[in-house]
Formats: C-alpha cells, structure tokens, sequence
C-alpha cells in the first residue's frame, strides 16, 4: 500500500508520540515508505503504516548480521488502528508486544555472545596455527576459518584445517621432519610426519 507524502507526515508523527509514551526511544531510520524503526538502547521496534489501511504493524527486531545463531528466535508482532493515538498504542506494546520480546531479545543476545566468544576461540586457533606454520593463509566464513598451507617444492608443512565453534578439525596434514611435525602438534593434537625418526 502506497502512503502519500501527508500520510508519511502523520505516521512519522505518531511514530514520534509513540517513542515519547514509551520513554527513552527515538526514531533511528524511516524507509521513505511508512516504515520506522525506534531504538533504546538493545531493543527495536518498527513500525509499519503501509502493510494495512489505517493499521500499524509493531514488531520487535533482533541484532541484524547474527541469523545463523539466532534463526529459532520467535517474531513478535502485534497491530493497532493507527487512530487510537500514541497514548492507548503505547499501552498496547507495552502490556501485549515487550514481555515476550524482552525475554526473546535476552536468550538472543546471549546467543550472540556466546557465538563471538566462539569466533574469538576460533581466531585464537587460527593464530596459533598461522605462528607454527608460516606459509600457510586463513580466511573466514559465516560458519567457520580456513587454514591452508599449500603443497610446495621445499616447504615443511602443507595442511588444510577448518575451525568452527565445536573446534579444530584437520582436513589434510603432512609434514616434513619430526621437529616440525612437533611444532604442529602442539597447535593440533595430532603428530603428522613424513620422516617418524627423532
């Protein structure tokens, strides 16, 4: 449903009352259309004029960029007549919206830290590879890390390993001379030689 540019006046508006009722948001990105987004602190709402005619659409919104850990996170959502006023749409999301999207919000945040605190156990790893393997590159994903070293004339090492939040695994390792081998090992856990002889 297209809003004229005096309808998108109104809503912005309201929108504007609403955040006021609900104490501390502000509006922090519109999308032209009748959409508006208020934000306080973690929590976002938006707010939709243009789904349904003289209805708004109120949803609570999670942290963009985290969908692989936060897929199972409920949308909670509720509408209201646009002409009720800011003062009754305000109760409404208070008393039918925030309880349940508060208490979703906090196991989603929680999931998030949890996954960058993988990520940084993740990245401490791949460090640790890349010091005891000097030629080899890393790269990162959505999902995991990548290290490889590929297989050269007169290199040590050639491996492939892959990081993700349950740990290390070691897709392909060969190694040159014991002492290298040992180097690796202490990274891995697995002791990988080509020349077993001390």
């Amino acid at each position: 449903m297209l809003l004229t540019t005096s309808q998108i006046d109104d809503a912005r508006q309201l929108t504007e009352q609403i955040a006021d009722e609900l104490g501390g948001y502000s509006i922090g990105h519109e999308d032209g259309y009748g959409g508006f987004w208020i934000r306080r602190g973690v929590e976002e709402l938006s707010l939709h004029y243009n789904r349904s005619p003289g209805r708004v659409l109120i949803e609570g919104c999670y942290p963009e960029g985290f969908s692989r850990v936060t897929w199972w996170a409920k949308q909670h959502q509720i509408t209201c007549a646009a002409s009720r006023g800011s003062g009754p749409i305000g109760t409404d999301i208070t008393r039918r919206l925030m309880p349940a999207y508060r208490a979703d919000l906090d196991k989603v945040l929680q999931a998030i830290a949890d996954h960058l605190q993988d990520l940084d156990q993740q990245r401490a790893i791949v460090d640790a590879i890349l010091d005891a393997i000097p030629n080899a590159s890393s790269w990162a994903s959505s999902t995991d890390h990548r290290v490889r070293a590929p297989r050269r004339e007169h290199q040590q090492v050639w491996a492939d390993f892959r990081i993700t939040d349950t740990g290390l695994t070691v897709i392909h390792m060969q190694v040159r001379g014991i002492e290298h081998a040992r180097r690796v090992a202490e990274v891995t856990g697995e002791l990988v030689a080509d020349d077993p002889a001390p």
